[in-house]
């Protein structure tokens, strides 16, 4: 809901982590639904401030943005 994101982005304003706040229209069922992202330089900062509990959850993201350069091309230096 709104005001669950709201809350969500004031708590993440009170540890000093960048995210947007989002909404999007479902055309379908004319429902708007609410969300949030958090910055990518910032998801350490989130994993520390706010540990899962889910531990396989946990190394999915851990393994998403921590691998490096994995499924991206390199380029010639």
């Amino acid at each position: 809901s709104k005001e669950l994101s709201m809350d969500v982005s004031i708590l993440l304003r009170e540890f000093s982590i960048r995210h947007l706040k989002e909404a999007w229209k479902n055309k379908k069922y004319d429902k708007i639904y609410y969300g949030i992202r958090i910055h990518k330089s910032e998801i350490d900062n989130f994993l520390n401030s706010f540990p899962l509990q889910n531990k396989e959850k946990l190394i999915r993201i851990y393994n998403r943005f921590n691998c490096g350069d994995a499924g991206v091309a390199k380029r010639d230096r």
